[in-house]
């Protein structure tokens, strides 16, 4: 009897249905493998991607989707495949990877806060909707939506070393 951790251990898929996967062509699996990022098994000639290659796809295709380039993920998989081992290469990539991560935190911070930019946006666009039958002007969605920054703003006033005086829109240092 085989269990179900042992199929998905041995679960092995042809170029076409490894594309399928991701949505990608052959075409760019190929290009992959070409760019050293890829080595899947030969089976008669035959690629064959298993499981780990699928999961070394996956973290590639989200680096890609980050804005990574290829060679800074060729970088990364070098560290972890064990190809750099010189004790000031890893120290030197070490600290490229730590201003990556920090860069990332920055980013994490950053789409918070346009998602809760655009959740209000998409609050202020339903309330017009339902209130008013007709075209919602632009510039009664506009003055909806600087009143809904000017009042978050107002919460937050001091964290950066300013405030913002809401009555005229100006900033002054935090006291």
């Amino acid at each position: 009897m085989t269990t179900r951790a042992n199929t998905t251990q041995m679960q092995s898929w042809g170029i076409r249905q490894f594309a399928d996967m991701f949505d990608v062509t052959p075409r760019t699996i190929r290009f992959y493998e070409d760019k050293g990022l890829l080595s899947p098994e030969r089976e008669a000639g035959t690629r064959v991607f298993g499981q780990s290659e699928r999961l070394r796809f996956e973290k590639i295709m989200r680096a890609k989707r980050m804005g990574f380039s290829l060679d800074d993920i060729k970088a990364v998989l070098d560290v972890t495949n064990g190809h750099i081992a010189g004790h000031d290469e890893l120290k030197r990539r070490r600290a490229n990877f730590q201003a990556v991560i920090d860069g990332l935190g920055r980013r994490r911070e950053d789409i918070d806060i346009m998602a809760e930019d655009m959740r209000e946006i998409v609050s202020i666009i339903d309330d017009h909707l339902e209130n008013r039958q007709e075209e919602p002007s632009v510039e009664s969605l506009a003055s909806k939506y600087e009143a809904a920054f000017k009042k978050k703003f107002a919460h937050i006033e001091g964290e950066h070393g300013y405030t913002l005086d809401v009555q005229s829109d100006t900033f002054e240092p935090a006291e």
